[in-house]
């Protein structure tokens, strides 16, 4: 893991920022697709937020599917928002690039 974090804090500095928020939706896509635990117990959440009778059609399983899917994209790119958010992980790494000093609060 220490080694990734090395990697990343030399190669997300010289990244376009819509490429890394690009890589972020497909890797958070790819993580909805692979975690089936994760995903079961976050539809299970969002059940609770939506109300069980989003189940009863088409339309509400579709919406919260894509909620679900949304949560993993944006839980990934809370580390990868370059500029947005310098207190995020490859935020710290873009902040790499900024002239000036750099405040990380």
């Amino acid at each position: 893991m220490y080694n990734m974090f090395r990697l990343g804090s030399v190669i997300i500095p010289r990244l376009p920022r819509w490429f890394i928020l690009a890589l972020s939706m497909i890797i958070g896509a790819v993580a909805w697709l692979v975690a089936g635990k994760a995903r079961k117990q976050a539809t299970i959440n969002m059940m609770h937020i939506l109300g069980p009778q989003i189940q009863s059609t088409r339309a509400g399983r579709r919406k919260l599917r894509r909620t679900v899917r949304g949560m993993f994209q944006n839980s990934v790119r809370n580390y990868s928002g370059p500029g947005e958010r310098r207190d995020s992980l490859f935020g710290t790494f873009w902040a790499i690039r900024l002239p000036g000093p750099v405040v990380l609060c």
